[in-house]
């Protein structure tokens, strides 16, 4: 298996195991997490020095990985990755789900625009 293939398979078990994708049809889920893992493999992120933390209480807020801008940083939710059983370390989450938050954070910044402007 490739490691495309393996990030593919993470990004669909996470996505399963939110509460608001329970019984979503399993197709349509590895659906979504190809398109945002294309769709995030076509962008090019600024180069920003970004930290990442690991912190507990991720199961509490129910976050794997949340990135903030200002200041940027990545905070990992390493109770959250180990309930998982992923079977990975906080800094693969955080190599893996890297694209994705960028595809989130633009389709935000185009709500946002397309709202208000």
């Amino acid at each position: 298996m490739s490691g495309r293939d393996e990030d593919l398979d993470l990004a669909v078990r996470l996505l399963a195991g939110t509460p608001t994708h329970e019984g979503r049809d399993p197709l349509l889920i590895r659906q979504w997490a190809l398109v945002a893992s294309e769709f995030g493999s076509r962008m090019t992120p600024p180069a920003l020095p970004v930290r990442v933390v690991e912190r507990d209480g991720g199961l509490a807020t129910r976050l794997l990985a949340r990135y903030r801008s200002r200041p940027p940083v990545v905070e990992i939710y390493v109770d959250t990755v180990d309930r998982a059983g992923a079977g990975v370390s906080p800094q693969q989450v955080m190599v893996r789900t890297l694209p994705y938050v960028w595809a989130v954070a633009l389709g935000g910044l185009c709500v946002t625009a397309a709202t208000y402007l």
